[in-house]
């Protein structure tokens, strides 16, 4: 699994989509999303669809109401790209 540096920003916009809000901007799931080195190469729909060229990894992104996303498909981005062990590996190297 490849991750990206352990800057600031980055930790910030990852500690936000594990908040207990119902719902995210699309813009919020893809600037973190974006950091971890995702590019948009489909729309189809409501379903954006995102792939990491360092590794082929690809995720969807279904989203409702205009332009939000789930909590519950945003908690599946999070284990699948295994945030919480990034950012317990981050927080461990700033001490």
């Amino acid at each position: 699994m490849w991750f990206p540096e352990c800057d600031n920003t980055t930790i910030k916009y990852v500690k936000h989509l594990f908040s207990n809000t119902p719902d995210f901007p699309l813009r919020e799931v893809e600037r973190v999303l974006k950091r971890f080195g995702f590019v948009r190469t489909a729309v189809r729909g409501s379903h954006f669809r995102y792939e990491r060229n360092v590794d082929g990894e690809v995720i969807t992104v279904p989203v409702v109401k205009g332009r939000k996303v789930k909590r519950w498909y945003v908690r599946n981005m999070i284990d699948q790209l295994q945030l919480e062990e990034w950012i317990e590996d981050c927080e461990g190297r700033q001490e």
